[in-house]
């Protein structure tokens, strides 16, 4: 079975960050992409984010720690919560 992806947006008005966290850290081997962005769902939202978790569907794998994931699709350094932890 493959580990589990979590992912979080940095302003989600339904589901605050800060539960994705939560989830993540109780869910053993899971991994936590953390988007920069707003809304409810990342998902075709960023190309970036999208890419990521298209390849952990396809795959299972989970992405690479400290890539990471800006709000339009391009990365950007610095933002504190703005990478995929694991």
């Amino acid at each position: 079975m493959p580990p589990i992806l979590v992912i979080g947006n940095t302003h989600d008005p339904a589901t605050p960050l800060r539960w994705a966290r939560s989830l993540s850290a109780r869910i053993q081997g899971s991994g936590l992409l953390i988007h920069d962005g707003d809304g409810h769902t990342a998902y075709r939202r960023s190309a970036c984010a999208t890419e990521h978790i298209d390849t952990y569907l396809v795959t299972g794998t989970l992405p690479a720690t400290g890539q990471p994931i800006g709000g339009a699709g391009q990365p950007f350094g610095g933002a504190e919560g703005s990478a995929v932890d694991s």
